[in-house]
C-alpha cells in the first residue's frame, strides 16, 4: 500500500478524483440542504425558531458546565 501511495500518478489520479466527487457531490448537497433549511425557516419560523432556540441553550449549557469543570 505504502508503495502505491509513493507513486506520483497514482497520487495524481487520486487527487483529480477527489477533487472531481466534492466538486459534484459534495458542494451541490451543501447547497441543496441550505436552501431546504432556508425554505423550512419560512414555511415554519416558530418550530425552526424554537430549534435554533434548543441549539443556543445547549451550546450555553456546554460552556456553561466547562467553566465549572474547570
Amino acid at each position: 500500500m505504502t508503495k502505491l501511495l509513493k507513486n506520483e500518478n497514482i497520487l495524481t489520479v487520486v487527487a483529480i478524483i477527489s477533487i472531481l466527487a466534492v466538486g459534484i457531490f459534495v458542494i451541490p448537497f451543501c447547497i441543496n440542504v441550505f436552501f431546504k433549511v432556508l425554505l423550512f425557516i419560512f414555511e415554519k419560523p416558530m418550530t425552526a425558531l424554537i430549534y435554533s432556540s434548543l441549539f443556543l441553550g445547549g451550546m450555553l449549557a456546554n460552556e456553561f458546565l466547562d467553566k465549572i469543570e474547570k
